[in-house]
């Protein structure tokens, strides 16, 4: 009979430990999600500034699959582990791409590049700050509710 509740309480611990570990691995990803797509539209500006593409070959070359997806001329985007707000942005630059010149279109590109490198900077103070706070708060919870169902 104790050896159950040793597995019990080790199991409760465990996903206590697991969960809060996940839930800080949502902050890391969506920062990382924001620093490949500052890239990516890094060297779409640079693209369109030299202007030998057409659109869809510059979002298939500069993003990557899981982020954006060409289907018969229509840019659809991937949301995981973004916000609205970032998916936002993402959609507003999408959305009102090719319709100026190519300078205009650049100077446009940097725009959102520095609208979402702002996102990206608060997304790096809220993985800092909450990222440990969530490890923490998942050691904790299930330290004590292993000491309660003692």
């Amino acid at each position: 009979m104790l050896l159950f509740k040793l597995l019990g309480l080790l199991l409760i611990f465990g996903v206590c430990v697991v969960s809060g570990f996940l839930k800080a691995d949502v902050l890391k990803k969506r920062s990382e999600k924001l620093q490949k797509n500052l890239e990516a539209l890094n060297r779409f500006g640079e693209l369109v500034r030299i202007g030998s593409y057409e659109i869809e070959e510059l979002v298939m070359l500069c993003f990557s699959a899981d982020t954006v997806t060409v289907e018969k001329g229509h840019i659809k985007l991937s949301g995981e582990y973004l916000l609205k707000e970032d998916m936002k942005i993402l959609e507003d630059f999408f959305g009102g791409f090719g319709m100026a010149d190519r300078e205009a279109e650049y100077e446009r590109t940097k725009l959102f590049y520095s609208l979402l490198e702002n996102q990206y900077s608060a997304a790096l103070g809220v993985y800092g700050k909450l990222g440990r706070l969530y490890r923490s708060i998942g050691f904790m919870g299930g330290l004590i509710l292993c000491i309660f169902l003692m």
